[in-house]
């Protein structure tokens, strides 16, 4: 703070690296201007450097949440592809594991005749009974579910990759629900494109995450091109910079997937 000194001289004292020096304003009215309007001009400076920091630590946050998420959706298809037959030493790209002789014979069996579906509301109601805590309920959902796993699954369960897609979707619209319905559909597309008919549980997952990787990038993209240089913080390019390697992975992940299954063709005609 600016101070007088022996009645006649305007001052303050300040620290510039490992010093302290003195920055004198003069004497009399213009003097106390100039300590006032400095004084202003450091409390702005303050106020904006504290915004700032508080927009860092936001932006650090989210790079974070996304950063995880992107370690769970590894883990998710790492899982799927495990239990498809592939393997991963290390870095690796992803191969078939080979199969021991009579690995197979120790395979459990699958039965072939489950016999007759149940009827929706019957799967509705057993679900219920068991969300009710009804006493052997739960073991009846369990034999359910290993003769008819997929009706089990459609009626417990939802589609996270849709439930990420719509999200992401009605954040873009914006309140738009016809451009809603247009986004959903074009990542579909985009996944169903990159997949092909016929293709294996594995290629479809990685469809997905490709598709959504690929508007994630994009979506950050424009955001950053919207915003301007100007107001592009250091956090918005590592962010920008995660989706980028998180698509490039994806789409690595996913033509090295399909080279393992002999489909070959033109990636990149679904993004045209």
């Amino acid at each position: 703070m600016a101070f007088a000194k022996a009645g006649k001289y305007l001052q303050k004292s300040i620290r510039i690296g490992g010093r302290v020096r003195t920055l004198y304003y003069g004497m009399g009215p213009d003097a106390a201007e100039r300590a006032l309007a400095d004084e202003r001009i450091e409390a702005d400076r303050e106020q904006e450097r504290r915004e700032r920091l508080a927009v860092e630590e936001e932006h650090r946050r989210l790079y974070d949440e996304e950063q995880a998420r992107g370690v769970a959706v590894r883990r998710i298809v790492a899982v799927i592809l495990e239990a498809f037959g592939y393997v991963r030493y290390q870095r690796n790209p992803w191969r078939r594991r080979a199969m021991r002789r009579g690995a197979r014979s120790m395979m459990p069996a699958v039965r072939n005749d489950p016999g007759p579906p149940p009827a929706p509301k019957d799967v509705e109601a057993l679900i219920a009974r068991v969300r009710a805590g009804e006493p052997g309920s739960l073991p009846d959902l369990a034999d359910l579910a290993k003769v008819h796993p997929r009706i089990v699954v459609d009626a417990t369960t939802n589609d996270l990759a849709w439930c990420a897609r719509t999200y992401l979707a009605q954040d873009l619209a914006n309140g738009d629900e016809a451009g809603v319905i247009g986004i959903e559909t074009r990542l579909e597309l985009i996944a169903a494109d990159l997949a092909g008919e016929g293709a294996s549980l594995a290629l479809q997952l990685c469809a997905e995450v490709v598709a959504y990787s690929w508007i994630e990038y994009w979506t950050m993209s424009a955001a950053i091109a919207r915003g301007g240089m100007a107001t592009t913080t250091t956090m918005d390019l590592r962010r920008q910079d995660a989706a980028h390697r998180r698509f490039l992975s994806s789409l690595r992940t996913f033509a090295r997937i399909a080279s393992l299954e002999g489909r070959t063709g033109k990636f990149a005609e679904p993004f045209k």
